[in-house]
């Protein structure tokens, strides 16, 4: 079977949940083609081709729209039957149909079992081209997809792909209920599987000696871009409640993103420039290291489809506490594999974290282990090709 996997560009570092999905398609012996809107220097798994809907050929723009006109050509039967049926089932202009053509040439006419969307903004205007290449379409629903795309957009923008679609893939119960209060009929086309970590590299330990007896500096770490949506103002403002009583701790931040000067400048008001770190993008590996240089873990999102980072903190023995917010609720069960705070309250979350610091060895064990044992038992990576598999029969 050959999958095509449609994205706005190859995958980067951090993007484990896609990565994870393009491997685990490989260890179930189907091939994997990535179609991206933008060629990449990024590094690919052997034997996966790429195809961008765009490139210049030897630096000349002329040739790279050359090839645009040959794959019409080479294709010309069903581009045009794509074009004519975004007019005519899509209710598109022509200009708009063209414009939905340029960005899915490099599809069309390519030989593909499943034609699988990575995010279901990269389907919008597009939710003819499975039905017009005669092959099954899936839909990968992410938190963006949901909670902030929409709001973008004067009419809700998925309200057809729900018509067109055969399966929607969510990455957590939340994310699958709010598409189905939407219109999608989850029952027939949704299913739920959640995103998997590598249990080996985590290396479990136990830091509860750290929080239960004195340490020289509590180490705190967060993982995620530095956007609004990631709480990052909430934090800061609970870090500084917290170092009214515990002034001694450092907040590691790996992450990079538009609102590093805002972030750095609310960390120099709130007093806390000598307790906070931006890292900056780090690879996996030096993530999965620093996870076993802190005591704990928070996520204090906003908005969170599912968050890969919380199941390997959890992973890795480091207590969590994250928000409500979207999937997070299920990545945690509170109080027993960690800590759950509403979001945007950083008087609670700064209460939690004392109170984290209150328990006893005993209970602080009791929680790691149960966590570690759950993402063992239920977010584990060897497990997560057959689930994948359930899609593409």
């Amino acid at each position: 079977m050959i999958i095509g996997i449609v994205l706005a560009r190859v995958p980067g570092y951090s993007e484990t949940f896609l990565w994870t999905l393009i491997r685990s398609i490989g260890q179930n012996h189907d091939k994997v083609v990535l179609f991206v809107d933008k060629g990449s220097d990024q590094k690919i798994p052997p034997g996966v081709p790429v195809y961008a809907c765009f490139e210049s050929v030897f630096g000349i723009q002329c040739l790279g729209w050359l090839v645009v006109i040959f794959r019409f050509i080479s294709s010309f039967k069903m581009s045009t039957k794509y074009i004519t049926r975004n007019i005519t089932k899509g209710n598109m202009t022509l200009r708009k149909s063209l414009k939905s053509y340029f960005i899915s040439n490099h599809i069309l006419g390519r030989q593909i079992d499943c034609l699988h969307f990575g995010f279901a903004t990269l389907a919008v205007g597009r939710e003819d081209l499975g039905i017009v290449m005669g092959v099954k379409t899936i839909v990968s629903l992410r938190g963006y997809d949901v909670d902030r795309y929409p709001l973008t957009k004067k009419i809700y923008p998925y309200t057809r792909l729900w018509s067109t679609v055969n399966r929607v893939h969510a990455v957590s119960q939340y994310l699958l209920k709010k598409a189905e209060s939407t219109g999608l009929n989850a029952a027939s086309k949704g299913t739920v599987i959640y995103p998997a970590v590598e249990i080996e590299p985590l290396k479990h330990r136990t830091p509860s000696a750290y929080l239960v007896e004195d340490c020289d500096r509590l180490e705190i770490l967060t993982v995620g871009r530095l956007h609004w949506v990631k709480g990052g103002l909430d934090l800061i403002k609970a870090l500084s409640i917290f170092k009214r009583g515990h002034p001694n701790f450092l907040l590691h931040w790996i992450g990079e993103g538009d609102a590093r000067e805002e972030l750095s400048s609310y960390i120099l008001f709130y007093g806390l420039k000598d307790n906070v770190i931006l890292h900056g993008r780090l690879s996996h590996s030096e993530t999965l290291l620093m996870m076993r240089r802190s005591h704990i873990y928070i996520q204090y999102s906003i908005f969170e489809g599912f968050c890969n980072a919380v199941l390997e903190a959890q992973g890795a023995g480091l207590l969590c506490i994250v928000s409500d917010a979207g999937g997070l609720p299920e990545n945690i069960i509170d109080n027993i594999t960690g800590f759950i705070v509403p979001a945007l309250r950083p008087d609670l979350l700064a209460s939690k974290i004392l109170y984290v610091l209150g328990l006893s060895r005993r209970q602080l064990d009791q929680i790691i282990f149960f966590a570690h044992k759950r993402v063992k038992e239920n977010f584990n990576q060897k497990d997560y090709p057959s689930k994948i598999y359930t899609l593409y029969k």
